[in-house]
Protein backbone atom coordinates (compact mmCIF):
# COMPACT_ATOMS: atom_id res chain seq x y z
CA UNK A 1 0.00 0.00 0.00
CA UNK A 2 1.14 3.53 -0.71
CA UNK A 3 0.19 6.95 0.64
CA UNK A 4 -1.58 9.43 -1.63
CA UNK A 5 0.53 12.18 -3.19
CA UNK A 6 -0.52 14.86 -0.71
CA UNK A 7 0.47 12.73 2.27
CA UNK A 8 3.65 11.51 0.57
CA UNK A 9 4.77 15.12 0.12
CA UNK A 10 3.95 15.86 3.75
CA UNK A 11 5.87 12.81 4.95
CA UNK A 12 8.88 13.91 2.93
CA UNK A 13 8.78 17.32 4.61
CA UNK A 14 8.31 15.72 8.05
CA UNK A 15 11.27 13.39 7.48
CA UNK A 16 13.46 16.37 6.63
CA UNK A 17 12.53 18.11 9.89
CA UNK A 18 13.13 14.92 11.88
CA UNK A 19 16.52 14.42 10.26
CA UNK A 20 17.69 17.98 10.83
CA UNK A 21 16.41 18.13 14.42
CA UNK A 22 16.94 14.55 15.55
CA UNK A 23 19.01 15.75 18.52
CA UNK A 24 16.17 17.80 20.01
CA UNK A 25 15.09 16.96 23.56
CA UNK A 26 11.52 16.31 22.44
CA UNK A 27 11.58 15.24 18.82
CA UNK A 28 7.81 14.84 18.54
CA UNK A 29 7.11 18.35 19.82
CA UNK A 30 9.86 19.77 17.62
CA UNK A 31 8.21 18.14 14.63
CA UNK A 32 4.88 19.61 15.70
CA UNK A 33 6.32 23.11 15.94
CA UNK A 34 8.38 23.05 12.74
CA UNK A 35 6.13 20.96 10.51
CA UNK A 36 2.53 20.58 11.68
CA UNK A 37 2.13 24.08 13.14
CA UNK A 38 4.52 25.83 10.78
CA UNK A 39 3.20 28.66 8.57
CA UNK A 40 1.92 27.39 5.23
CA UNK A 41 2.29 29.03 1.81
CA UNK A 42 -0.32 31.55 0.78
CA UNK A 43 -0.33 33.69 3.90
CA UNK A 44 -0.01 37.46 3.84
CA UNK A 45 1.57 40.04 6.10
CA UNK A 46 -0.70 41.98 8.46
CA UNK A 47 -1.73 45.43 7.28
CA UNK A 48 -0.15 48.44 8.92
CA UNK A 49 -3.47 49.68 10.23
CA UNK A 50 -5.16 46.35 10.98
CA UNK A 51 -7.07 46.40 14.30
CA UNK A 52 -6.05 43.92 17.03
CA UNK A 53 -7.28 40.50 15.94
CA UNK A 54 -9.17 39.78 19.16
CA UNK A 55 -11.10 43.05 18.96
CA UNK A 56 -12.00 42.47 15.31
CA UNK A 57 -13.23 38.94 15.98
CA UNK A 58 -15.30 39.97 18.98
CA UNK A 59 -17.02 42.58 16.82
CA UNK A 60 -17.48 40.07 13.98
CA UNK A 61 -19.14 37.42 16.17
CA UNK A 62 -22.68 36.91 14.88
CA UNK A 63 -23.94 36.22 18.38
CA UNK A 64 -23.12 39.77 19.41
CA UNK A 65 -26.14 40.89 17.39
CA UNK A 66 -28.58 38.35 18.90
CA UNK A 67 -30.23 39.32 22.19
CA UNK A 68 -32.04 37.09 24.65
CA UNK A 69 -35.83 37.59 24.55
CA UNK A 70 -36.00 37.39 28.34
CA UNK A 71 -34.17 39.48 30.95
CA UNK A 72 -31.72 37.82 33.32
CA UNK A 73 -31.31 39.05 36.93
CA UNK A 74 -27.88 40.30 37.97
CA UNK A 75 -26.41 38.37 40.92
CA UNK A 76 -22.97 40.02 41.06
CA UNK A 77 -21.01 42.89 39.52
CA UNK A 78 -17.30 43.39 39.07
CA UNK A 79 -14.70 45.85 37.89
CA UNK A 80 -14.80 47.50 34.46
CA UNK A 81 -18.51 46.87 33.99
CA UNK A 82 -18.46 43.10 34.44
CA UNK A 83 -21.73 41.50 35.51
CA UNK A 84 -22.81 37.98 36.46
CA UNK A 85 -26.36 36.91 35.66
CA UNK A 86 -28.28 33.76 36.54
CA UNK A 87 -31.47 32.00 35.48
CA UNK A 88 -31.36 29.73 38.57
CA UNK A 89 -29.88 26.81 36.63
CA UNK A 90 -26.76 28.45 35.17
CA UNK A 91 -24.67 31.56 35.45
CA UNK A 92 -22.95 33.72 32.88
CA UNK A 93 -20.23 36.30 33.35
CA UNK A 94 -20.58 39.21 30.94
CA UNK A 95 -18.48 42.13 29.89
CA UNK A 96 -19.59 45.47 28.52
CA UNK A 97 -21.20 45.08 25.13
CA UNK A 98 -22.79 41.74 25.99
CA UNK A 99 -25.65 43.04 28.11
CA UNK A 100 -28.27 45.76 28.10
CA UNK A 101 -29.89 47.01 31.30
CA UNK A 102 -33.68 47.11 30.99
CA UNK A 103 -36.44 48.55 33.10
CA UNK A 104 -35.86 51.43 35.47
CA UNK A 105 -32.06 51.25 35.18
CA UNK A 106 -31.90 51.41 31.39
CA UNK A 107 -28.69 53.05 30.28
CA UNK A 108 -27.05 52.75 33.70
CA UNK A 109 -24.38 50.34 34.93
CA UNK A 110 -25.99 47.24 36.44
CA UNK A 111 -26.21 46.54 40.15
CA UNK A 112 -27.26 43.36 41.94
CA UNK A 113 -30.89 42.83 41.03
CA UNK A 114 -30.76 44.69 37.71
CA UNK A 115 -32.47 42.95 34.82
CA UNK A 116 -30.26 42.45 31.77
CA UNK A 117 -30.85 41.25 28.26
CA UNK A 118 -27.76 39.42 27.06
CA UNK A 119 -26.19 38.46 23.75
CA UNK A 120 -25.50 34.94 22.47
CA UNK A 121 -21.81 35.80 22.19
CA UNK A 122 -19.93 33.68 24.71
CA UNK A 123 -16.28 34.11 25.51
CA UNK A 124 -14.91 36.36 22.79
CA UNK A 125 -11.63 36.91 24.64
CA UNK A 126 -8.00 36.14 23.88
CA UNK A 127 -5.91 33.84 26.04
CA UNK A 128 -2.45 32.35 25.40
CA UNK A 129 -2.42 33.33 21.74
CA UNK A 130 -5.92 32.07 20.91
CA UNK A 131 -9.25 33.87 20.72
CA UNK A 132 -12.09 31.61 21.83
CA UNK A 133 -15.87 31.45 21.76
CA UNK A 134 -18.42 28.66 22.11
CA UNK A 135 -22.08 27.72 21.79
CA UNK A 136 -24.80 27.80 24.42
CA UNK A 137 -24.59 24.05 25.16
CA UNK A 138 -20.79 23.76 25.25
CA UNK A 139 -19.51 22.67 28.67
CA UNK A 140 -16.18 24.35 29.39
CA UNK A 141 -15.36 22.00 32.27
CA UNK A 142 -16.51 18.77 30.63
CA UNK A 143 -15.35 18.50 27.04
CA UNK A 144 -16.97 15.50 25.30
CA UNK A 145 -14.57 12.88 23.98
CA UNK A 146 -16.48 12.09 20.77
CA UNK A 147 -15.44 15.29 19.04
CA UNK A 148 -14.51 16.19 15.50
CA UNK A 149 -12.21 19.08 14.61
CA UNK A 150 -12.66 21.26 11.54
CA UNK A 151 -9.57 23.18 10.40
CA UNK A 152 -9.82 26.36 8.36
CA UNK A 153 -6.92 28.28 6.83
CA UNK A 154 -8.16 31.87 6.71
CA UNK A 155 -7.30 34.50 4.19
CA UNK A 156 -6.04 37.18 6.56
CA UNK A 157 -8.17 39.95 5.06
CA UNK A 158 -11.22 37.68 5.36
CA UNK A 159 -10.63 36.49 8.94
CA UNK A 160 -13.36 38.57 10.59
CA UNK A 161 -15.83 37.62 7.88
CA UNK A 162 -14.91 33.95 8.30
CA UNK A 163 -15.57 34.07 12.05
CA UNK A 164 -18.85 35.89 11.45
CA UNK A 165 -20.00 33.17 9.06
CA UNK A 166 -18.95 30.32 11.37
CA UNK A 167 -20.75 31.86 14.35
CA UNK A 168 -23.79 32.52 12.16
CA UNK A 169 -24.33 29.11 10.56
CA UNK A 170 -23.03 26.58 13.09
CA UNK A 171 -25.62 27.47 15.83
CA UNK A 172 -28.33 26.65 13.30
CA UNK A 173 -27.16 23.02 13.44
CA UNK A 174 -25.94 22.61 17.04
CA UNK A 175 -25.39 24.65 20.21
CA UNK A 176 -22.60 22.29 21.26
CA UNK A 177 -19.56 23.78 19.56
CA UNK A 178 -16.39 25.70 20.34
CA UNK A 179 -14.12 27.82 18.17
CA UNK A 180 -10.55 28.99 18.58
CA UNK A 181 -8.65 31.39 16.34
CA UNK A 182 -4.92 32.15 16.39
CA UNK A 183 -4.18 35.81 17.13
CA UNK A 184 -0.42 35.86 16.54
CA UNK A 185 0.38 37.22 13.05
CA UNK A 186 2.69 34.27 12.28
CA UNK A 187 0.27 31.67 13.65
CA UNK A 188 -2.47 33.03 11.41
CA UNK A 189 -0.57 31.54 8.47
CA UNK A 190 -0.94 28.03 9.89
CA UNK A 191 -3.26 25.62 8.08
CA UNK A 192 -5.10 25.21 11.39
CA UNK A 193 -5.26 28.86 12.40
CA UNK A 194 -9.01 28.42 12.91
CA UNK A 195 -10.31 25.28 14.62
CA UNK A 196 -13.95 24.38 15.19
CA UNK A 197 -14.88 21.62 17.66
CA UNK A 198 -18.22 19.81 17.43
CA UNK A 199 -19.79 16.44 18.29
CA UNK A 200 -19.21 13.59 15.86
CA UNK A 201 -22.95 13.04 15.51
CA UNK A 202 -23.68 16.38 13.85
CA UNK A 203 -20.53 16.94 11.86
CA UNK A 204 -21.96 16.03 8.45
CA UNK A 205 -24.67 18.68 8.77
CA UNK A 206 -22.11 21.25 9.92
CA UNK A 207 -19.78 20.38 7.04
CA UNK A 208 -22.56 21.22 4.59
CA UNK A 209 -23.29 24.68 5.97
CA UNK A 210 -19.60 25.50 6.50
CA UNK A 211 -18.73 24.74 2.91
CA UNK A 212 -21.27 27.12 1.46
CA UNK A 213 -20.65 29.88 4.02
CA UNK A 214 -16.86 29.79 4.37
CA UNK A 215 -15.20 28.56 1.19
CA UNK A 216 -14.67 32.09 -0.15
CA UNK A 217 -12.89 33.21 3.03
CA UNK A 218 -10.11 30.60 3.19
CA UNK A 219 -6.94 29.88 1.25
CA UNK A 220 -5.75 26.53 -0.06
CA UNK A 221 -3.90 25.01 2.89
CA UNK A 222 -4.84 21.98 5.02
CA UNK A 223 -3.04 20.17 7.89
CA UNK A 224 -1.36 16.78 7.29
CA UNK A 225 -3.42 13.60 7.60
CA UNK A 226 -6.74 15.47 7.63
CA UNK A 227 -9.68 14.82 5.31
CA UNK A 228 -10.13 17.71 2.89
CA UNK A 229 -13.66 19.08 2.52
CA UNK A 230 -12.65 21.95 0.23
CA UNK A 231 -9.45 23.90 -0.41
CA UNK A 232 -8.68 25.47 2.97
CA UNK A 233 -11.20 23.39 4.97
CA UNK A 234 -10.43 19.95 6.42
CA UNK A 235 -11.40 17.79 9.38
CA UNK A 236 -10.27 15.03 11.68
CA UNK A 237 -11.60 13.15 14.66
CA UNK A 238 -10.29 14.33 18.01
CA UNK A 239 -7.92 11.71 19.50
CA UNK A 240 -9.92 11.66 22.73
CA UNK A 241 -6.87 11.28 24.98
CA UNK A 242 -6.22 14.90 25.93
CA UNK A 243 -3.74 15.57 23.13
CA UNK A 244 -4.40 17.38 19.90
CA UNK A 245 -4.69 15.50 16.61
CA UNK A 246 -1.41 17.04 15.42
CA UNK A 247 0.43 16.11 18.61
CA UNK A 248 -0.64 12.47 18.30
CA UNK A 249 0.36 12.21 14.65
CA UNK A 250 3.73 13.86 15.32
CA UNK A 251 4.39 11.40 18.16
CA UNK A 252 3.66 8.50 15.79
CA UNK A 253 5.95 9.94 13.12
CA UNK A 254 8.78 10.41 15.63
CA UNK A 255 8.38 6.78 16.66
CA UNK A 256 8.42 5.69 13.01
CA UNK A 257 11.54 7.75 12.33
CA UNK A 258 13.64 5.96 14.93
CA UNK A 259 12.33 2.55 13.86
CA UNK A 260 13.07 3.23 10.20
CA UNK A 261 16.55 4.49 11.07
CA UNK A 262 17.35 1.40 13.16
CA UNK A 263 16.12 -0.99 10.46
CA UNK A 264 17.31 1.02 7.43
CA UNK A 265 13.72 0.86 6.22
CA UNK A 266 11.70 3.33 4.18
CA UNK A 267 10.22 6.00 6.46
CA UNK A 268 6.82 6.02 4.73
CA UNK A 269 6.50 2.23 5.08
CA UNK A 270 7.24 2.34 8.80
CA UNK A 271 4.77 5.21 9.27
CA UNK A 272 2.09 2.99 7.75
CA UNK A 273 3.16 0.21 10.11
CA UNK A 274 2.85 2.48 13.16
CA UNK A 275 -0.55 3.74 12.08
CA UNK A 276 -1.72 0.15 11.63
CA UNK A 277 -0.53 -0.73 15.15
CA UNK A 278 -2.69 2.09 16.50
CA UNK A 279 -5.71 0.87 14.56
CA UNK A 280 -5.73 3.67 11.99
CA UNK A 281 -6.04 2.84 8.30
CA UNK A 282 -3.51 4.76 6.22
CA UNK A 283 -6.32 5.50 3.77
CA UNK A 284 -8.29 7.21 6.56
CA UNK A 285 -5.55 8.77 8.72
CA UNK A 286 -7.93 11.48 9.93
CA UNK A 287 -9.86 9.05 12.14
CA UNK A 288 -9.08 8.38 15.82
CA UNK A 289 -7.37 5.21 16.92
CA UNK A 290 -9.62 2.20 17.40
CA UNK A 291 -10.55 1.64 21.02
CA UNK A 292 -9.86 5.18 22.26
CA UNK A 293 -13.51 5.83 23.14
CA UNK A 294 -14.31 2.27 24.17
Amino acid sequence: MTWDKRTTDELRAAHHVLTVMADADDVAMTLYEHWWAAPRPGGTKPGRWDPPVGWALRAAHSGGLEWSPEAWPTVAVGAYGAAVVSDQTRRRALGRGDYLTVGGGAGLAPVVGSLLRITRRRGGHEEQGWWRTWGDAWQQDETPRDLSRVYLAPRRVELARLVHEITRVVPRVTDQWALKVATDPVALDRADAVVLYLPDRCREDVFEVLHSACVEHVRNATPPFTEVLAPGIAWSEDPGDGRSFGEVRCAWLAEAYWRADARCAAFSDVVAEVFDEHGVDQHAPHLRAIGVLA
